[in-house]
């Protein structure tokens, strides 16, 4: 006879059908967020608007004295110093980014200018390198990182990109450190005595001046009494008006947020100095600035980082974890179930088709002498 599979039997094959397809979702969904979805979304923010306060010490030219032709007083000595570095998005293209980058300097207690330099840098949103995606007049296309770190940030050194003398220098990693209560990598920047090509920069010094104001200029600039007697040796033989070429010295430690490139803190000391006409080429510091940023800045920076990283370990790593056991525990359930279908149905034994009516069997007892069909000769005879 036909044997016809019970209702029952087909849900239950039904429901672990279900079970296996919900679990390996799961498990490719966890995949896909790990591997796929997330990376390809830990790129640089499309609305970055970041302002860090940088104060120091600083000694400089006064743009306003030299104006003036005044040169007693055309240096700002030791003085306290204010950097607001603005960090804004300007556009984005794609895989490409456009940062609008403004710095001003001022010396407090006076609001006045001393300096500002105004950037738009075009960069990668991941790995925060500069790109020729976008180009045109007035955007900066590096080759280095300015703005931050890439996303994430490795243990291996990087280039960095130096804006006074449009090249790169290496970024040496320094190792793991606990700084304003996250962990980071410490990385250093040791920039030696570049030439100065930026016109924007070079623009906030004299290009020149006339040989007979040289020594003057190298007293107030604190030149040693042996300088300046070479200096003054030399005047003969300088032209009336002496062209003047400047170099870029720069030591910073920069404090990354591994997870999101972030710099939480950073340390520079940052110099430019005009390089004086002699055998040699000795050099005195036109620009000296010793900043870092305030405390309530870096403590905006690590707010940022700590955010930022747990948003991506959240959707990187746990939600994934998740997913996955979720996913390999519905498996697990529909493998019980068919292991357990499997043992009732060898527990169970052939099928006779006899009812089972709760009864012990029958015993039919034996036809003692009498075989099959029939009575015995005695009985017949």
């Amino acid at each position: 006879m036909r044997r016809f599979r019970r209702p029952a039997v087909r849900r239950l094959h039904l429901a672990r059908i279900i079970l296996v397809a919900a679990g390996a979702l799961l498990v490719i969904a966890a995949g896909l967020l790990r591997f796929v979805i997330v990376p390809a979304a830990a790129q640089l923010p499309a609305d970055v608007d970041t302002t860090l306060i940088m104060t120091g010490r600083l000694t400089t030219l006064d743009p306003e004295a030299l104006d003036r032709g005044d040169l007693q007083h055309a240096i700002i000595r030791d003085a306290p110093s204010r950097l607001d570095w603005h960090v804004r998005s300007a556009g984005v293209h794609g895989d490409a980014e456009l940062l609008a980058d403004t710095q001003i300097l001022t010396s407090p207690p006076s609001p006045r200018e001393i300096a500002r330099v105004e950037l738009t840098y075009a960069v990668n949103r991941k790995t925060l390198y500069g790109t020729r995606a976008i180009t045109g007049p007035g955007i900066t296309n590096p080759v280095g990182l300015t703005e931050s770190f890439p996303i994430p940030t490795e243990q291996r050194d990087y280039l960095g990109w130096v804006d006074d003398a449009e090249r790169t220098t290496r970024l040496p990693f320094r190792g793991e450190e606990e700084h304003a209560g996250l962990l980071t990598y410490r990385f250093i920047a040791d920039i030696r005595a570049l030439p100065i090509t930026d016109r924007r920069v070079l623009d906030q010094f004299p290009t020149s001046l006339p040989k007979a104001v040289l020594p003057v200029a190298a007293s107030l600039l604190g030149a040693s009494p042996q300088l300046q007697a070479q200096l003054r040796a030399a005047l003969p033989k300088l032209p009336d008006n002496v062209a003047l070429t400047y170099t870029y010295t720069e030591y910073t430690d920069f404090w990354v947020e591994p997870t999101t490139g972030v710099v939480v803190d950073l340390n520079r000391h940052e110099m430019r100095s005009v390089v004086l006409p002699l055998p040699g080429s000795p050099q005195l510091a036109v620009y000296d600035n010793r900043y870092a940023p305030t405390a309530a800045s870096v403590a905006d920076q690590r707010d940022e980082a700590a955010d930022g990283r747990d948003e991506i370990m959240l959707l990187g790593s746990t939600v994934p974890l998740m997913l996955a056991i979720s996913g390999g525990l519905l498996v697990a359930v529909a493998a019980w179930l068919v292991l357990r279908a499997r043992r009732r149905r060898s527990g169970s034994g052939p099928d006779t088709g006899s009812p089972n009516n709760g009864l012990p069997p029958q015993r039919v007892p034996p036809e003692e002498g009498h075989p099959s069909g029939g009575r015995t000769a005695a009985e017949r005879a």
